[in-house]
């Protein structure tokens, strides 16, 4: 990829900052989007809605993990109090809490989520019924 050209506003208190390349134009505010490109980036083209997973990957992925990590320290607790194997005092118990932090956290980002796809949807009907009138 050729970087064409880098490109920003004037004033400083502005968060855009743009830059384009031979074939799409990027830019650091998530609200601009070129539809053409849509389709290409895994997006939807226009009209269409994306798929759950594009929405909820993140906190799927988190939960998963965070189930995968508490599953880890269950087990090596359990380990370490039948002294099976010899694993160290804290590995468990670290583990148990990191789990249940991840889960907890994709638990609670998945409601954020939804109220931010209700929002979205909501701004894009206001925004169709101006254009339209």
């Amino acid at each position: 990829m050729q970087l064409v050209a880098l490109s920003s506003t004037e004033q400083f208190g502005s968060d855009q900052l743009s830059f384009h390349t031979s074939a799409r134009t990027y830019s650091s505010r998530g609200s601009q989007s070129r539809p053409e490109f849509q389709a290409e980036l895994g997006g939807a083209s226009e009209g269409e809605g994306y798929t759950n997973w594009v929405y909820y990957h993140k906190p799927v992925t988190v939960f998963v993990i965070g189930v995968f990590a508490l599953l880890a320290g269950v087990i090596l607790t359990i380990l370490y109090f039948i002294r099976l194997v010899e694993v160290p005092y804290v590995l468990g118990p670290v583990c148990l809490s990191i789990g249940l932090m991840f889960m907890v956290t994709g638990l609670v980002w998945i409601p954020i989520v939804k109220e931010k796809i209700r929002q979205n949807r909501l701004i894009r009907k206001l925004h169709a019924r101006r254009s339209a009138a």
